[in-house]
């Protein structure tokens, strides 16, 4: 169930997002009058859940968990460059990997690629300097 969820979250900024949504969804459990917005992601599994605090609890602590690869590039990804590398990921690291994405010019192409203790340097500005 909640597999369904986390392979829908590209970045970790989505998953931050989401946490928010998720505190903010957990507080109206105990207020009376609070109308809090569903996200649009929980759409149609929260409203089923008999134990809705259990439910937001879990899902929390599997977006803390996530896997992060960690991207440097010379410019901003647009929404199609975003999805095929957060399809890359979830095909070659797995799809409870998220990406952590910097924006730096001085690497003026290429990137620069961190997870799971291992650092690559793919940037223009390296091959540059080897020349």
């Amino acid at each position: 169930m909640y597999f369904e969820i986390l392979k829908k979250i590209r970045t970790r900024e989505e998953a931050w997002e989401l946490l928010g949504q998720l505190d903010a969804l957990e507080t109206g459990l105990y207020s009376a009058r609070a109308a809090v917005k569903i996200p649009v992601l929980l759409q149609g599994v929260y409203e089923t859940r008999e134990n809705k605090k259990a439910f937001l609890e879990e899902l929390k602590n599997q977006l803390l968990n996530l896997a992060v690869v960690s991207l440097t590039v010379a410019l901003k990804p647009d929404e199609s460059f975003l999805a095929k590398l957060s399809g890359w990921v979830k095909v070659n690291i797995g799809e409870r990997a998220v990406l952590e994405i910097e924006v730096d010019a001085a690497i003026l192409g290429g990137a620069l690629v961190s997870y799971n203790g291992k650092y690559r340097d793919y940037s223009l500005r390296k091959a540059l300097k080897a020349v």
